[in-house]
């Protein structure tokens, strides 16, 4: 290719000439139902379509000629051949591949050497057919179905997750999926906020429509080399879906294709030895903890972010919800597990601090203290995840009835919120007693509606009424809501999940296909893609979340936050299980990198074990530039709760997810006796592992991968287990009586 042609520069685009001359017929590649045929155009040069062969017949697809790079570059082959199932492409400066991918797709590659720079940014663009415009506007457009990523906020704004796409076309029947690989975008400056996955559209004599990632921007493509990879495919569809279905079934396309294995960034390190480092952390009363005076006592709060760590955020006069909510329940649960006396004075001033938030007078959770009444703007899933979720679980794990009738009067005034809203719920409100709780500014935030469903449940638990018919009627509505304003928080999607599995658990038909549509969305902001930033600094984000719609970096509160609520839905054998626990390996194993012990980095700071809010991105470098977030400390807590307090794998590259956690009866009695387990084998082999349950409270057990009653010591040791490549298996201990 490049290396050896000659120095002439082709056609003013930069790409060095090559000596390659053309094959003289088309050349066709198959993966399952979907073929490309590139084909020779009047130029001499090669471009494809596809189609779908399906019971014998034949259906276009992408009808027009498409190249595998369009814009600047133009990139249509000048050889083409077949070896052992892969094309091989070459044209001038460049050379390529188009290969069968899993799910019945094409993944094609190029890789392009430019002796000079190119003006006109490159683009992948896949031209499905002719446009007519009196057609198109008068009857198509109605008919077509289109999601794609990143996803965009309630407020239009896209961030940085999967740049993916799903089209349904009614003129021919065909989904077209398309996902451009993020993580060999940096000829793009910027990457995703320089260019835009969406529909094309051509108007005019030769008018054209298609789907493909395109500038946003003008920006010039430097000389050098430059790789571009993308996977198509294509399925006949006899009906256009919705917005959530076909939103679902971009999803699913995509999942084959994400390796569930993580890469560690300094070696296997345990959450055990995060969770204890994290405890210590919180106990730094100089770096961590606030004290304001409130009605002749000294009140005792956390900080934001660590003291010494942030230069963005710092009020020592106040303190918020968000960070003591975030850490009282995770800690209660730890130390169950690991006694320590002034760990457990600290936790129990805390739980005393949360009744300093509550506002019975207006039915409402402040998100601060000290605070005079009702603050004129709340957030929406701060007080609902804090106030409606967390302190719940607190009330629970301490029987504290206090803190019950807290939230239950806090629900009450949501549940207002909601009735004013017609359950078209906003981003921010107003919860002032003198004139009820009421909308505040354009944003609406319809998922935060699965926050607030989960809320209804839970209140079941501390002696409210009424929450599975409160909780339907918010998941049918943030169902009716367009798929396009479903994105804030990834969390609100996961607990909106959660959610509905319970209710399709306590016989709701109408939930069961909820549970399967609102998970796959959360999925969407997703980071599918390496990252060259990343990879550039030791570590991975593959397999996080987005933080927030548009925010454009995952941080660590929100991984954990989104993968908790799935122990309710993998329990319930509902989602899509393999991608699931997936996604909580690639967590569980690159999270590690918001821990400043475990990534180098050129400076160190107070509060070693309290992560990092952010980690880098193309879009937005900078890891840990915000600070440390003391209100993700207690996700520190529980990703130790969740992958090895329990139980755990003697084989650092086996998932074991404790099922069972934000059971009600398990927070009660935690640790609960009976446990669910599963484990999960992400790699491409056949492990051997040991499985060992861990602080165990009855002395005789049947375990679901052993024949006959275990005493406690032999189960602590470990039992023996064999999981197959790309397995799992649910793993229940019973106590017996002695």
């Amino acid at each position: 290719m490049g290396k050896d042609s000659s120095s002439t520069v082709d056609g003013g685009r930069g790409l060095k000439t090559s000596d390659a001359s053309p094959a003289a017929a088309a050349v066709e590649l198959a993966s399952d139902r979907l073929r490309v045929r590139f084909g020779p155009n009047p130029d001499g040069r090669y471009r494809f379509v596809t189609e779908i062969v399906e019971d014998g017949a034949r259906w276009p697809a992408a009808a027009l000629p498409n190249v595998v790079v369009s814009g600047g570059l133009d990139l249509a082959a000048e050889t083409v051949g077949e070896v052992e199932g892969v094309l091989r492409l070459a044209g001038t400066g460049w050379s390529g591949t188009v290969r069968p991918c899993p799910g019945g797709g094409l993944a094609f590659e190029a890789t392009v050497d430019l002796a000079s720079a190119v003006t006109n940014p490159p683009a992948i663009e896949i031209w499905l057919g002719p446009l007519v415009t009196m057609a198109d506007r008068q009857a198509l457009t109605w008919r077509r179905s289109f999601v794609a990523g990143p996803v965009r906020n309630t407020q239009g704004l896209a961030g940085n997750s999967v740049p993916a796409g799903y089209l349904y076309d009614p003129r021919t029947r065909v989904a077209t999926i398309l996902h451009v690989d993020a993580g060999c975008m940096a000829w793009a400056p910027g990457r995703l906020l320089a260019m835009e996955l969406r529909e094309l559209f051509e108007y005019g004599p030769s008018g054209r429509y298609g789907i493909g990632l395109v500038p946003s921007t003008r920006f010039v493509l430097p000389a050098g080399q430059h790789i571009f990879r993308w996977r198509l495919w294509q399925r006949r569809a006899d009906a256009p879906p919705d917005g959530w279905q076909a939103s679902a079934r971009l999803v699913d396309t995509l999942a084959e294709g994400l390796d569930g294995v993580g890469r560690w960034p300094s070696g296997p390190v345990t959450w055990e030895q995060v969770a204890s480092g994290t405890v210590a952390d919180l106990l730094d009363a100089d770096q961590v903890h606030v004290t304001v005076a409130a009605d002749e006592e000294d009140v005792l709060g956390l900080r934001a972010y660590v003291r010494d760590a942030t230069h963005l955020y710092d009020d020592p006069g106040r303190f918020e919800l968000m960070t003591v909510a975030d850490v009282v329940a995770p800690l209660l649960l730890y130390l169950r597990l690991h006694p320590d006396p002034e760990a457990q004075k600290l936790a129990s001033r805390l739980r005393e601090t949360l009744a300093r938030f509550g506002r019975p007078e207006a039915s409402f959770i402040s998100n601060r203290h000290p605070a005079s009444g009702v603050e004129a703007l709340t957030d929406t899933w701060y007080f609902f995840l804090n106030g409606l979720i967390k302190v719940p679980w607190v009330a629970l794990i301490e029987a504290d009835a206090g803190l019950g009738r807290m939230a239950l009067a806090g629900l009450r005034g949501a549940e207002r919120l909601a009735e004013t809203t017609s359950d078209r719920l906003p981003l921010f409100a107003d919860f002032e007693r003198e004139h009820g709780p009421r909308a505040i500014g354009a944003a609406p935030n319809a998922s935060v509606a699965g926050l607030l469903a989960y809320a209804a449940l839970l209140a079941g638990e501390i002696g409210g009424e009424g929450g599975p018919v409160l909780a339907r009627r918010l998941l049918l509505a943030l169902r009716r809501e367009p798929i396009g304003l479903a994105f804030h928080e990834p969390l609100q999607l996961g607990f909106a999940a959660a959610a509905a599995a319970r209710l399709a658990d306590d016989g709701d038909a109408l939930m069961a296909p909820l549970v399967e549509e609102f998970v796959r969305a959360q999925l969407r902001m997703l980071y599918w893609d390496e990252d060259p930033e990343a990879e550039r600094n030791g570590y991975a984000v593959r397999g996080m979340f987005e933080a927030c719609a548009s925010l454009l970096y995952p941080a660590f509160k929100e991984n954990v936050e989104a993968i908790l609520p799935w122990t309710d839905i993998i329990r319930s054998g509902r989602g899509p299980t393999e991608l699931l626990l997936k996604v909580m390996n690639l967590v569980r194993v690159h999270s590690l990198a918001f821990f400043e012990p475990l990534v180098p980095r050129s400076q160190r700071s107070a509060g070693p074990w309290i992560p990092y809010e952010n980690l880098g991105t193309t879009e937005l470098p900078g890891s840990g530039s915000i600070g440390k977030e003391v209100y993700g400390a207690g996700e520190a807590l529980w990703a130790y709760l969740l992958f090895e307090a329990l139980g755990r794998s003697d084989d650092p590259e086996i998932l074991v997810v404790y099922l069972d956690l934000l059971q009600p009866s398990a927070l009660r009695g935690f640790p609960a006796s009976a446990r669910r387990f599963i484990a999960y084998n992400p790699t491409s082999e056949a492990r051997s592992l040991r499985f060992a349950g861990r602080a165990l409270t009855s002395s005789r057990y049947r375990a679901s991968i052993h024949e006959g009653v275990l005493d406690r010591r032999t189960l602590e040791a470990g039992l023996p287990l064999e999981l197959a490549a790309r397995s799992w298996r649910t793993i229940d201990l019973e106590p017996m009586p002695d």
